[in-house]
């Protein structure tokens, strides 16, 4: 993605992830994308040649995103909180948005069935992300913590369960005793 992107690039952006939330990948169409973006096909195209160029795009904001607010967590709890406080700040930063939600777990349908290329950015996303949650285990709780790499990929099961669940409509989900249990069962 450009790192200086036009007015136009912004609504087409905003307007295919509003779009695919609303559709789905498959079944979104370049022309509802120009319709939704105010813009002609013209300008679309200008921009994007093809939906998978744009999906592309789109997935990449998304996981550069929940990426930003990974780091933003590790950055703000070095040292200023409790483990269970450091686990229920990141699932409840990584549930907040249920349009992100949504867009993420189409993506990942997306890349899971039918898109290989979109399935290779996301593993590679998702090895990022274990290995930031498995450095941040370790810089947190020291030598400890033996088992940094299996807890990186148990929270990482969390928060796509979680993110499922609130989208599925659970109200009950108990992210203060889930961060708590976490936290007793590192040290």
């Amino acid at each position: 993605m450009k790192k200086n992107i036009s007015e136009n690039h912004k609504r087409i952006l905003e307007a295919a992830e509003a779009i695919f939330i609303e559709k789905g990948v498959k079944d979104a169409s370049l022309a509802d994308i120009a319709r939704e973006a105010n813009i002609s096909k013209g300008t679309l195209y200008y921009y994007y040649s093809s939906k998978s160029d744009l999906v592309f795009d789109i997935a990449n904001k998304n996981l550069e995103n929940i990426t930003n607010q990974i780091l933003s967590w590790i950055e703000e709890s070095r040292g200023n909180a409790f483990a269970s406080e450091i686990l229920e700040m990141v699932f409840c930063k990584l549930t907040e948005s249920p349009t992100l939600m949504k867009l993420h777990l189409y993506l990942l349908k997306e890349a899971v069935t039918s898109n290989d290329a979109l399935r290779v950015r996301y593993m590679e996303k998702y090895t990022e992300w274990k290995g930031m949650i498995e450095e941040s285990v370790q810089s947190l709780f020291g030598d400890k913590t033996r088992d940094a790499k299996l807890i990186s990929q148990v929270v990482l099961a969390a928060i796509d369960g979680f993110k499922i669940q609130l989208l599925l409509g659970f109200k009950d989900l108990n992210i203060k005793d889930t961060s708590d249990f976490f936290a007793k069962a590192i040290k």
